[in-house]
């Protein structure tokens, strides 16, 4: 008897030391460690739910959405009322293109805890990606209502709002999402295209410069502001930004250029 409990400590130790190993690797970035370990747990204990649905969250890092699924199905197996397990397969789901099965375990993550801020907010990501705007807003407005401070919230509430032609409210939830987080170049570049369509160029090209402050590497930012500046007739500036532009890939605003004779050395 003494001999199966301590056989039984032994057992416990071990799997301690793996799954608190694979936090560790998984906390520093290490997420084929992690995996290695969470593996191992694992196998000393496969009736722990957390093992799986952490190196679920590991396969998902490393872009391995299938496993990630098996995993975090598994998880839910063991743990059927774990709401970010639901969650974070339904992220994997998204990451695999089927939004589908992705907002239904977004709606059973919802009902197992319905203050998950993430899962409303993933649920409008797969409304969004489906073009189902008015859905989108009303799963991102749920989100910022639980979480005030998600920029990413804000953000793409103003894609939605944009792609519904409200331009007033996009522009406010992307201030409201740089006032957030004043690193956020994508929501400059998208406030950006906001005010060139409104013909506010100047706003445009601030906005669209301050993208590029942020991301050096941004073509899409590049390109824009060329078009601001040629629309403001000043094309040396605007044939500096195709070519920077089209040296990051997008080659557009280049080529238009070259057809219509607006190249400026």
């Amino acid at each position: 008897m003494r001999a199966f409990f301590a056989l039984l400590m032994i057992a416990g130790f071990a799997f301690a030391d793996a799954f608190n190993d694979g936090l560790a690797a998984e906390n520093r970035g290490d997420h084929q460690e992690a995996v290695r370990q969470y593996t191992q747990a694992v196998k000393i204990n496969p009736n722990y739910a957390a093992a799986y649905y952490n190196r679920g969250n590991s396969y998902n890092a490393l872009g391995d959405y299938q496993k990630a699924i098996a995993d975090y199905s598994q998880s839910i197996n063991i743990d059927p009322n774990d709401a970010m397990a639901y969650s974070n397969r339904g992220a994997a789901y998204a990451n695999l293109g089927d939004h589908s099965k992705a907002i239904s375990d977004y709606m059973q993550a919802i009902k197992v805890d319905p203050k998950l801020a993430a899962a409303y907010y993933n649920r409008g990501l797969s409304y969004e990606n489906l073009g189902d705007y008015p859905k989108a807003i009303g799963d991102f407005s749920q989100a910022i209502k639980l979480d005030a401070n998600d920029a990413k919230a804000y953000y793409n509430r103003g894609i939605s709002y944009y792609n519904l032609s409200d331009h007033s409210k996009a522009i406010a939830d992307y201030m409201q999402a740089i006032k957030l987080d004043p690193s956020y170049a994508k929501a400059y570049g998208n406030r950006g295209v906001l005010y060139a369509d409104l013909g506010d160029h100047p706003k445009a090209i601030g906005d669209f410069s301050q993208a590029i402050k942020l991301d050096p590497n941004n073509a899409n930012a590049y390109n824009n502001r060329g078009r601001s500046y040629g629309i403001l007739n000043d094309h040396k500036k605007a044939t500096q930004d195709a070519r920077k532009a089209c040296e990051l890939g997008n080659c557009e605003l280049l080529q238009m250029m070259g057809k219509n004779g607006l190249i400026r050395d």
